[in-house]
């Protein structure tokens, strides 16, 4: 697998997009290049593959996750040890080549008396986007500060972007300017963008659709979700482009990473190449953390 490294000035290196003004980033641009010969993005994906090391235990399921922005640390949410609540847990690798290690709990995110859903990262590892019931009676967007992703503070409510509605699965872009999450009414889900601390959150794009678990990438042109759409009764992995960035037409199903039962992508390696998600496609298993690869 390619290394990743993120330069000034633009999209992936040699890319449509370089020399490009990226949207949460002002004049530097934090965008993956590839260090090898990356892949072909016409081609699909390859066989699913189930990812070692990083499931929870026998009878207890993966919910949702996301990936660094360098692809070197995993953060999952999924069941708690018997308490019934979602807990965050991580797992890290020293290079793109590697495996990941052994999950471990995330501190104050682990302790099994509230839920807490889908931690994302910043590029620096300073900040830790979580949704949880911690500050209140439902799920929110919060915030916990920290030291190049060791140990972090008391979560903070996100300011100007929850409501008496469930905020899920946020998704903060490298430089933490940005941020996409999904809203749910008990009913139906959408995704929103929100450019943090200077507008209110807009919807991603017209759709009628339940969607959640947006992934995107730096440059907003490229964002994979979930979305059921009223014919099939599960998740489904979808892929939507922009033109300008952050402003997406309708999606269209990936349809080789499709089965009879949910899908929700969580991370998308800085290659773009292997695309990370979450799925109970073994029969009779319990959710766990797949990977798919483009072929090159």
């Amino acid at each position: 697998m390619s290394q990743a490294r993120w330069q000034r000035g633009g999209g992936p290196s040699g890319g449509p997009d370089a020399g490009a003004e990226p949207s949460d980033g002002g004049g530097d641009a934090f965008v993956a290049t590839e260090g090898g010969a990356g892949c072909d993005p016409n081609k699909p994906f390859g066989s699913p593959e189930l990812v070692p090391n990083v499931n929870l235990p026998a009878g207890r399921n993966v919910e949702t996750g996301s990936l660094s922005p360098d692809g070197l640390v995993l953060y999952l949410s999924g069941d708690g040890p018997g308490n019934g609540n979602k807990d965050v847990f991580t797992a890290s690798r020293a290079s793109l080549a590697d495996e990941f290690g052994a999950l471990a709990s995330l501190g104050a995110l682990a302790d099994g008396a509230k839920s807490e859903l889908r931690a994302s990262i910043t590029a620096d590892k300073t900040k830790l986007y979580v949704s949880s019931n911690i500050t209140s009676t439902s799920l929110d967007i919060t915030f916990l500060t920290g030291v190049d992703g060791g140990s972090f503070g008391a979560p903070k409510n996100v300011a100007g972007i929850n409501s008496s509605n469930a905020e899920i699965d946020p998704f903060i872009l490298p430089y933490g300017k940005v941020l996409y999450f999904a809203r749910n009414n008990g009913v139906a889900g959408s995704l929103l963008r929100t450019d943090l601390g200077a507008a209110a959150p807009t919807n991603v794009h017209a759709s009628s659709a339940t969607e959640r678990s947006p992934v995107v990438t730096p440059d907003e042109r490229v964002m994979y979700y979930a979305r059921v759409d009223g014919v099939a009764l599960n998740y489904d992995i979808y892929v939507a482009t922009a033109n300008p960035p952050g402003n997406f037409g309708d999606g269209t199903l990936v349809s080789e990473l499709q089965t009879v039962t949910d899908e929700m992508p969580i991370g998308l390696t800085p290659d773009r190449c292997t695309l990370y998600f979450v799925s109970k496609r073994t029969v009779g298993s319990d959710v766990r953390v797949w990977r798919a690869t483009r072929g090159r």
